[in-house]
C-alpha cells in the first residue's frame, strides 16, 4: 500500500506525501545518468528499495528494524544520498509531509513520523542539530520497531504504535559516538561514515534536480515484484 494500493480500489490519506510526480522514465533517466556507476549512490538506492523486504522479515522472522546513519562533512552529499533512497516511494522533498523528516524535534515527534509505517523507507535529517548528546534510548526504540509502554488517564495500557523497514539518519557526527558505548548499540545501528556521495556539486545538483521532479514511481513496482516472488521465497 502507497499512493494506492494493489489488489484494490484504495488511496492513500495520511501524514506522508506517497502521490508520485513526474514521470518513471524521469526517475529511470536520473537513476541510469547521475547513480549507476557510482558505487556509493548505488548504496543508497539500495538501502531504500531494501525497505520493505526488511518489513517482511520484520514480520516473518523477527528482524528487528534496519537503522541506518550516514555521517560525515556537510559537502559529501549526506542529504542528497538520503533523499535518493526514499525517492521511489514518495517525495523527498523535506518539506510538505515528504519522507525527508528532520531530528529538529522532541524523541516523541520523531517517532511520531514513525508510527504505523511498514516498508517505506524515512529520513531523519540532520542529527546535528539535534539538542541531545545522547542517542542510546532512541536507537534501541527506532530498533526495537515500537514505542514505550503507556498508560492513559484511566491507568489502562494503550496500544503500542509500531513500524518496520529501514529507517535512514544523517549527520555530521556518528550517533554511536554519541551514545553509551554497548554491544547491542552496534548490532542496531548501521554506520557509513565519511563516504563521499556525490562526484561535485555538479553532480549533486542534477541528481537532486532529478528525483525532486521525478518521485514515488519504482516503489510501486518493487511491491508488484516482491508480490509475484511471494514472502516464502523471500
Amino acid at each position: 500500500k502507497l499512493n494506492s494500493a494493489i489488489g484494490y480500489d484504495s488511496k492513500y490519506s495520511g501524514q506522508l506525501d506517497l502521490e508520485p510526480q513526474g514521470t518513471l522514465d524521469g526517475w529511470y533517466y536520473t537513476i541510469k545518468n547521475h547513480v549507476m556507476g557510482w558505487t556509493p549512490l548505488e548504496v543508497a538506492l539500495i538501502i531504500g528499495l531494501a525497505a520493505p523486504v526488511a518489513s517482511i522479515l520484520n514480520t516473518a522472522k523477527a528482524l528487528e528494524v534496519q537503522f541506518v546513519h550516514l555521517y560525515g562533512d556537510s559537502s559529501m552529499g549526506k542529504t542528497i544520498a538520503s533523499s535518493l533512497a526514499v525517492s521511489p516511494y514518495g517525495s523527498p522533498n523535506p518539506k510538505n509531509k515528504g519522507l525527508v523528516q528532520t531530528w529538529n524535534a522532541t524523541d516523541n515527534a520523531v517517532l511520531s513520523a514513525m508510527r504505523g509505517v511498514h516498508g517505506v523507507p524515512i529520513v531523519f535529517d540532520e542529527a546535528s542539530i539535534k539538542g541531545s548528546n545522547d542517542f542510546t534510548s532512541m536507537i534501541y526504540t527506532v530498533a526495537g520497531g515500537k514505542e514505550k509502554m503507556r498508560l492513559d488517564r484511566e491507568g489502562r495500557m494503550r496500544p503500542q504504535s509500531t513500524w518496520s523497514g529501514i529507517f535512514i539518519s544523517n549527520a555530521e557526527h556518528s550517533l554511536m559516538s554519541n551514545s553509551k558505548k554497548n554491544t547491542g548499540l552496534a548490532i542496531r545501528l548501521t554506520e557509513l561514515g565519511n563516504v563521499k556521495w556525490t562526484r561535485s556539486a555538479e553532480h549533486a545538483d542534477a541528481l537532486k534536480r532529478g528525483i525532486m521532479e521525478n518521485y514515488g514511481h519504482a516503489g510501486f513496482l518493487m511491491a508488484k515484484k516482491i508480490h509475484e516472488i511471494g514472502e516464502d521465497e523471500i
